[in-house]
């Protein structure tokens, strides 16, 4: 479990250096300013925790 979280962290950093910023500002100021690296980047971080959150479900 502790891998999965380690991948998923290392994936969101990626994210969020490719996108120039911090999951949170991609997701709500990149966004809306039509950035594809930051919706590129949101879509990323959903698809990781939501994967994360099924690999973690089905390890307990």
């Amino acid at each position: 479990m502790g891998a999965i979280l380690v991948g998923a962290g290392a994936l969101i950093g990626f994210g969020a250096k490719t996108a120039g910023g911090c999951t949170s500002g991609n997701g709500i100021c990149g966004t809306s300013l039509g950035s594809a690296a930051s919706f590129v980047a949101t879509g990323t971080f959903l698809a990781v925790a939501i994967g994360a959150s099924f690999a973690i479900r089905g390890l307990t």
